[in-house]
């Protein structure tokens, strides 16, 4: 950090101008569905505030939110300046158990198996998304920046990552003196499509058989932040 405040300020509007020069270069590469679900979506608002299009990628990471798995890396990313940095490892997933991504590392380019590298450079986070997600036991390649500028190849077998925190969870709220309360909280309307995918209906139920079996005198329902999701 600059000791000078004139320092200080050169250094800030530096990283604001890498940041939002980033930011409008992936605004004029828009997608070839973008105008349209724009405009479909400006019509379903002004007729019905609850329906909603969804374009192939919004409705790909829909269902992910829906069914609390994927297949891919179990990695979280975000845009950082003009390339795309990595946030979080899902534990348990492919690239935790890998070792070799750390969070803060930056993605360079993307190679799926048998493909030559593609420069992520500028390009929007739903793209990059896509070109790391594929189905189990395949390769995917990344060159990534370190925290230290050290640049390195990591190629991960993409397997199935599951969001535990997608998923209902519960305890059991003790104190002194008072009798022990169940809690549950259920973070949405989940459910996924085919046999042994996990629903919101039977999570809650298998919650609240337990809850019995420990003779809690209540149960506390926690619906903040559930913003709906499958109807049925």
């Amino acid at each position: 950090t600059p000791q000078t405040a004139e320092g200080r300020e050169g250094k800030a509007r530096a990283d604001l101008d890498k940041h939002y020069a980033g930011r409008f270069a992936r605004l004029r590469t828009r997608g070839p569905l973008d105008a349209a679900a724009d405009v479909i979506n400006a019509l379903t608002t002004a007729i019905d505030p609850h329906t909603i299009y969804l374009p192939p990628n919004d409705k790909a990471n829909f269902d992910i939110q829906m069914s609390g798995s994927l297949e891919g890396i179990g990695a979280a990313l975000r845009e950082r300046d003009h390339y795309i940095e990595i946030v979080e490892l899902v534990p348990g997933g492919a690239s935790a158990r890998h070792g070799g991504l750390t969070p803060g590392d930056v993605i360079l380019s993307v190679a799926a198996e048998g493909k030559e590298p593609v420069d992520v450079y500028d390009m929007r986070i739903d793209e990059v998304v896509r070109m790391i997600r594929g189905p189990k036991g395949t390769v995917v390649r990344l060159r990534v920046q370190k925290a230290g500028g050290e640049q390195q190849t990591v190629a991960i077998t993409r397997d199935v990552v599951v969001l535990e925190e997608a998923y209902a969870r519960g305890a059991v709220l003790s104190g002194a003196g008072v009798a022990d309360v169940g809690y549950i909280h259920l973070p949405s309307f989940y459910g996924g499509r085919g046999a042994g995918q996990r629903g919101a209906a039977s999570d809650v139920g298998r919650l609240l058989r337990d809850l019995a079996g420990r003779k809690v005198s209540g149960v506390i329902l926690d619906l903040r932040g559930n913003g709906g999701g499958l109807l049925s």
